[in-house]
């Protein structure tokens, strides 16, 4: 499609006739027709070859129409094409989302809680109500919300694990990582992956090279990046 700054032309040209002469560069245009007081119009379509013009009449809801001595035809951006242009954009927008990892980070609120046998829990653990997550789910790359079930360290003696887990059965490289504030990325594709069909549970767990990042009360920002 070509565009041209401030052109106008004179144009007398009878309903359904479908060649013009145009004194344009070769080209495909969207012109507009219309009466000298501008009080009717026509979207036309024109293929130019050599001077001559191949034309679509009455584009865009407007009617086929004689056009006598005395009326213009010029080039404007029309409405149509705005159209055209804003939902082509749309579309890629989509494929670009679609074919880019998703992300959005989680506010974890630390709570701490003793599990028994010498292991604590600092993070969210929603099931025996320690901390709080905001938001506390995820739109995922399927499209659906998923609750963030935990985002917790889990502690003892001998050990230091970080648990993630969400609602719904995903495929474990569906979390492409996991950047913790104040601690480490963590590799998706590098963690023991289970799923509890009982709960409904995708669960992700790392063992933790480092010292215990987190403590009771604080607020840290965990960012999952899906795949």
């Amino acid at each position: 499609m070509k565009f041209i700054n401030n052109w106008m032309s004179n144009l007398e040209l009878p309903a359904g006739v479908t060649t013009l002469a145009l004194n344009v560069a070769d080209g495909t245009y969207r012109l507009t027709a219309s009466d000298a007081d501008s009080t009717r119009w026509e979207v036309i379509g024109a293929v130019v070859a050599s001077g001559t013009a191949t034309l679509t009449r009455g584009l865009e809801g407007t009617l086929d129409q004689d056009w006598p001595a005395g009326s213009v035809i010029y080039s404007a951006v029309t409405a149509g094409q705005l159209g055209e242009l804003f939902q082509r954009i749309t579309s890629l927008e989509a494929r670009v989302a679609a074919l880019e990892p998703s992300f959005a980070a989680v506010v974890v609120t630390v709570g701490e809680l003793p599990a028994g046998g010498g292991q604590f829990i600092y993070g969210l653990y929603d099931a025996l109500d320690v901390g709080g997550a905001e938001p506390d789910s995820l739109q995922m790359p399927n499209g659906v919300a998923s609750s963030v079930l935990i985002a917790a360290f889990i502690t003892s003696q001998e050990t230091l694990d970080f648990f993630f887990s969400l609602t719904g059965e995903f495929p474990q490289e569906t979390l492409q990582s996991l950047s913790l504030e104040g601690g480490q990325v963590l590799v998706g594709a590098q963690a023991t992956y289970s799923y509890d069909e009982e709960t409904n549970a995708s669960v992700w767990q790392w063992p933790y090279s480092t010292a215990l990042p987190w403590a009771a009360g604080e607020q840290r920002r965990v960012t999952p990046t899906f795949n």
